[in-house]
C-alpha cells in the first residue's frame, strides 16, 4: 500500500500538470524546435519517478514487473487523460506527439530507476 504522503505528492503533481495544461495560452517555449517535447518528457518522467518511488517505499513487496510497468502505465494513462482534456481547452489541442514524448520520458526514467539505480531484475537475465 502506498503511503499517504506519497499519494498526496502524486495527487499534487497531477493537479499541477492539469492546471498547466488547462491554461488557454501556454508559455511559448518554442525558442528551440522540439523543446516542448523535452518538457513533456521531463514532466512525465517526473511523474513516473514519483509513482515508482512511492511503490518502492511502500510497506509491501512489489513484484519487479509491477515496479517497472505500474508507474509507466500510470504516467501514460495520465498523459492520455491530459491530452484529451486539452482538446476542450481553447487554443489547445490533442497532440499524439506529446503523448509519445510523455511515454518516452516515463520509460527512460523507469529504465534508469529500475535497471540502473535499483538493479531490479526485469524479464529474463542472460547468463
Amino acid at each position: 500500500m502506498i503511503r499517504t504522503h506519497y499519494s498526496l505528492f502524486i495527487l499534487g503533481y497531477c493537479a499541477a500538470i492539469f492546471w498547466c495544461s488547462h491554461q488557454p495560452q501556454p508559455v511559448n517555449i518554442e525558442v528551440l524546435p522540439g523543446l516542448d517535447k523535452l518538457v513533456h518528457m521531463a514532466v512525465y518522467g517526473g511523474l513516473a519517478a514519483l509513482v515508482s518511488l512511492a511503490l518502492r517505499r511502500s510497506n509491501t513487496e512489489v513484484h519487479p514487473i509491477l515496479q517497472f510497468l505500474g508507474p509507466l502505465g500510470f504516467a501514460l494513462l495520465y498523459g492520455l487523460f491530459d491530452e484529451a482534456h486539452q482538446y476542450f481547452v481553447p487554443t489547445r489541442s490533442f497532440d499524439p506527439l506529446d503523448l509519445i514524448a510523455d511515454a518516452f520520458g516515463a520509460l527512460a526514467v523507469q529504465w534508469f530507476l529500475c535497471r540502473i539505480l535499483w538493479r531490479i531484475p526485469i524479464g529474463r537475465q542472460v547468463q
